[in-house]
């Protein structure tokens, strides 16, 4: 998996990355028609693939491709008793091919304006990929981002409803650190917290904060611990979202907004 900002050296999501993961329980070899073969072959092929395109071989290498889009052109023009008569040669549309290493982001308006692109070239397809495939990747690789985010949130809104006035329990809880350490400079705020903060705001106001949580504070606290290594693996690009602990994000999700919750009914 490759990913970059704007950093010498790294790169974004290629097609061959959407390709990998979007072709997961299909088979390996491009499924494709012969532009011999009738139209009705080819739609029973793409109901049987659950494919919403098909590419063409001619000859030995790929003609272009059929999609319902451009059957449904060719069929405006025929009765019913003609689908089975006329080859897929006549529903033949000419799509985009792009390279496996090819960045993503440099096809978005392509995708804008094309349902689908073929990776490889006429003479070694290796795949289709979809605008759709494009989205649910993408989809996929944000989740995990946008999950960290809702639970950084929740934990401050829950601190917030947790206590009456939660700027002192923050000065309370870090003051006397800070007077005992001169390199660290405490939290004013809930805004300022960073995950130890999260951490030792947690256990130190445990008796509070223990009746909003369904697990213990060990559990509790660990738990946002090894969020915290996966967001820094995230945020840092050491590692791709298909390859972190998704399941401990779905759960401290679950755990901290449902905790959240009950401390604003309790409110």
């Amino acid at each position: 998996m490759r990913i970059r900002l704007d950093s010498p050296g790294m790169d974004f999501f290629t097609t061959q990355d959407v390709l990998e993961a979007a072709s997961a329980g299909t088979p390996d070899d491009p499924v494709m028609v012969s532009a011999r073969a009738t139209i009705q072959t080819a739609l029973e092929i793409m109901f049987d693939y659950k494919f919403s395109q098909l590419p063409v071989e001619s000859d030995g290498r790929i003609s272009g491709a059929v999609s319902f889009r451009s059957i449904s052109r060719v069929l405006k023009s025929f009765d019913d008793t003609g689908i089975s008569e006329q080859t897929v040669g006549i529903a033949v549309e000419d799509p985009t091919f792009v390279e496996p290493d090819r960045d993503i982001y440099d096809l978005f308006r392509t995708l804008a304006e094309d349902d689908y692109v073929l990776v490889g070239s006429p003479e070694n397809l290796e795949g289709i990929m979809t605008r759709y495939d494009v989205f649910f990747f993408l989809e996929d690789q944000v989740r995990p981002f946008l999950l960290i985010g809702d639970i950084e949130t929740a934990l401050r809104q829950l601190f917030a409803d947790a206590f009456e006035d939660v700027d002192y329990q923050i000065k309370e809880t870090f003051t006397d650190r800070g007077d005992h350490n001169g390199s660290y400079d405490p939290p004013e705020r809930l805004d300022q917290f960073n995950y130890w903060e999260y951490q030792t705001f947690i256990a130190a106001n445990w008796d509070t904060l223990g009746e909003f949580f369904n697990a213990d504070k060990s559990f509790v606290v660990g738990m946002i611990e090894d969020l915290q290594r996966i967001r820094h693996a995230l945020f840092h690009f050491r590692e791709g979202a298909e390859n972190v602990d998704q399941d401990l994000i779905e759960l401290t999700h679950k755990q901290v907004l449902e905790a959240r919750q009950r401390a604003q009914q309790a409110g």
